[in-house]
């Protein structure tokens, strides 16, 4: 979410480290960790190997075991631990987690994708004219 909502706001924003923390000062927001709707997870492995470019034969060291989960969905809470969380952190984070469509590593971000919601529903329009009106620095 941190990652789209540099995107959204641009890498330098003041917003984006009040909201997602600096090595200065920690996120007011707690995020849980995620769990499967159903209760139903499915579990694979994934290799990966570098081919070392003389040889042409795997390079010594480089084999990488990934274990993936594979819900249907999911579901995460993000809670305010500061009293200094505003409406404007809120609003960063729910454009941020709209913006999200691929978890994960390694060279392709994810292996599938995903989408983020909020139980209040969609970003509306005014939401996105404010977000930008906060990464354009014109509200305080």
């Amino acid at each position: 979410m941190r990652d789209a909502a540099a995107m959204l706001l641009g890498d330098r924003n003041a917003v984006l480290g009040a909201v997602f923390g600096t090595t200065a000062a920690p996120s007011p927001w707690a995020w849980s960790s995620a769990t499967a709707k159903d209760g139903n997870w499915r579990f694979g492995r994934n290799y990966r190997v570098k081919i070392d470019a003389e040889t042409h034969s795997a390079a010594k060291d480089q084999l990488v075991l990934g274990e993936q989960a594979w819900p249907d969905a999911a579901a995460f809470t993000v809670t305010s631990i500061r009293p200094q969380a505003r409406d404007e952190h809120v609003l960063v984070l729910r454009c941020a987690a709209a913006a999200v469509h691929g978890l994960g590593a390694w060279r392709r971000r994810g292996l599938g994708w995903v989408g983020i919601a909020h139980d209040d529903g969609p970003v509306t329009a005014a939401e996105v004219e404010r977000l930008i009106a906060l990464r354009d620095g014109s509200c305080g």
